[in-house]
């Protein structure tokens, strides 16, 4: 049973003939041997062996037989370059890549229900869509050519 007041002698130093044990207490004077094991409290020194089993620590001195991470350098054989996908053999239409000034996308991609609301910024229509038979306010703006005159209209 341990004393919590410390008065129990300190256990004896080890001796080649005395193995080590958790309780025997590492001084500079104790060998070390490959069954030693090393504690965080035991001094590191150029004799200390180090095996598999100890931890480095940040106090761990790296030496020249510490193994690093082989460096492979470019060359022109092996160049970086991001793959490039495909590009698709006919490039898919979209309903405002109309050139038609008469065949506005509007006119092919919704039905004009009614006037909604006019302003000093165009009007706002009623439209069903020709895709989801969804209905969308449109706000229809004025746009005027460079002139200045005859308005165009362009939808948001």
């Amino acid at each position: 049973m341990i004393d919590n007041n410390c008065t129990q002698p300190p256990p004896a130093p080890s001796t080649p003939e005395t193995p080590l044990t958790p309780e025997t207490p590492l001084t500079p004077e104790t060998p070390l041997t490959p069954e030693t094991p090393l504690t965080p409290e035991t001094p590191l020194t150029p004799e200390t062996p180090l095996t598999p089993e100890t931890p480095l620590t940040p106090e761990t001195p790296l030496t020249p037989e510490t193994p690093e991470a082989p460096e492979t350098p470019l060359t022109p054989e092996t160049p970086e370059t991001p793959e490039t996908p495909e590009t698709p053999e006919t490039p898919e239409t979209h309903s405002l890549d109309s050139t038609s000034e008469d065949e506005h996308f509007m006119d092919r991609e919704y039905e004009h229900l009614g006037l909604i609301a006019s302003g000093g910024f165009g009007e706002v229509c009623v439209a069903r869509s020709n895709c989801d038979q969804k209905l969308y306010a449109v706000k229809i703006i004025p746009r005027y050519d460079q002139r200045g005159n005859d308005p165009h209209y362009q939808i948001l």
